[in-house]
């Protein structure tokens, strides 16, 4: 038994090597393979050139150098235009950017995330009355209005933040803040994962967190949340970190529902 233990060892060391080795030079072709055909062909440009140069070609010849001459410049014009594309294609991944929203205005959006939500729910923002009012209505008998109902009934956790009364721009945020207010404090009461804390000033930040991806943006008091643009990270990203370590403060010093 020893003997078949140690050969199976053995046998899944040289397999896992081989794996290894293969993947490692895929890698390596994957990425200097253009780059090798590219300098293959400027080095025969290059070589056409200078036989061109030191005896021209002519008749059925010279348009087909001409064209492998022309064809090199060219090729090195969309390398390098490529080249700068996936470095900057390489930062955004390295920052675990996942998708770039010009508005908020994006109801499927937030429905798609809220439904496919397993663990927590966490948002910042200004009154919250949209959000509720989009994904968490009760008096409607459509079922797309009530993705944040489903997700507190599947255990999800919610935790809402949002600024004080007195901290809203106008009158109309702050009728809407009394609406979404009534309509968070009957969910409290319903859902034990339903939670709500007030901060103490004005809104500047938003922050919508479903398990593992995180979209930040900012509130301005002159325009309306939905048409502001926002940036959807994995919660991994180095940028993301800043915004969740801010929501958890501003969590921890809020003014709970009940208390204000």
């Amino acid at each position: 038994a020893s003997e078949l233990c140690a050969l199976a060892t053995k046998q899944w060391r040289v397999t896992n090597y081989w794996k290894e080795s293969i993947g490692m030079w895929e890698k390596y072709l994957r990425v200097r393979a253009p780059l090798l055909v590219l300098v293959f062909y400027l080095f025969l440009s290059l070589g056409l050139l200078i036989w061109h140069l030191w005896s021209p070609f002519v008749g059925k010849w010279e348009p087909i150098v001409t064209g492998v001459i022309a064809g090199a410049f060219i090729a090195v014009l969309q390398f390098s235009w490529d080249w700068l594309d996936a470095k900057g294609v390489a930062k955004l991944k390295s920052l675990k950017v996942s998708n770039v929203l010009v508005t908020r205005d994006e109801e499927e959006y937030y429905r798609s995330k809220i439904e496919g939500s397993k663990r927590k729910i966490d948002l910042l923002g200004s009154t919250a009355s949209r959000f509720l009012r989009d994904f968490a209505d009760g008096s409607t008998t459509r079922e797309d209005k009530k993705v944040l109902l489903r997700a507190l009934e599947r255990n999800v956790s919610v935790r809402i933040l949002v600024a004080e009364e007195k901290f809203l721009p106008d009158d109309e945020a702050r009728s809407q803040a009394r609406l979404a207010k009534v309509r968070m404090k009957e969910l409290g009461t319903k859902y034990s994962g339903f939670k709500v804390r007030y901060y103490s000033h004005s809104a500047a930040h938003s922050v919508f967190l479903v398990d593992d991806l995180c979209m930040v943006g900012p509130i301005f008091a002159d325009r309306m949340s939905k048409d502001t643009p926002a940036i959807e990270m994995l919660v991994e990203s180095p940028l993301v970190a800043v915004y969740l370590e801010h929501f958890e403060a501003e969590w921890k010093g809020g003014v709970s529902i009940g208390e204000d």
